[in-house]
């Protein structure tokens, strides 16, 4: 289960209130130091359009789906784009380089991961599990991003050799 995180502590009190309102419990603001987490799978940003249902209690559990599929939804979207432009670079300067960019990328938006996780999600359920929510209108296809790309970039996640290096 992720911890919600505010950006300021005044915000995260004011939410602390409605939860212990709506909970009839208490609920405490926690303070960490520094910049050393970063949001992503275990540390999510606040946001109230997608998180204010949650501080009246736990989610029903359809709405836990929902958010899950969400969140797989992300990760393919990012995880898309790391290996196709990996699978497209022209040399092995060009692949190193995207390489370093999509690792500094899943990393501070999933709090750990690189190119090499991107390619297993790829290739597995949760990944071709989105697939067949885009084939049957569940989800809605992201116009910058064609289902037929996503299709590709599981295709080559899927083949052996893919992100083997280049002498």
């Amino acid at each position: 289960m992720p911890l919600l995180a505010w950006e300021e502590s005044a915000a995260a009190e004011a939410a602390c209130t409605i939860a212990r309102s709506i909970r009839k419990c208490d609920v405490i603001v926690s303070t960490v130091g520094g910049t050393h987490q970063v949001p992503g799978d275990q540390l999510i940003l606040y946001s109230a359009s997608h998180h204010a249902q949650v501080l009246a209690g736990q989610l029903p559990r359809e709405r836990v789906s929902s958010t899950k599929t969400a969140s797989d939804w992300h990760r393919t979207k990012v995880f898309t784009g790391a290996v196709l432009e990996l699978a497209d670079a022209p040399d092995a300067a060009c692949k190193q380089a995207a390489t370093t960019k999509w690792n500094k990328i899943i990393h501070a938006t999933f709090a750990g991961g690189s190119v090499v996780s991107a390619s297993q999600f790829l290739s597995g359920k949760r990944a071709a599990a989105i697939v067949e929510l885009l084939r049957n209108g569940t989800l809605v296809e992201d116009d910058e991003l064609p289902i037929a790309d996503i299709e590709r970039a599981i295709t080559i996640a899927k083949a052996d050799s893919w992100n083997a290096p280049t002498a």
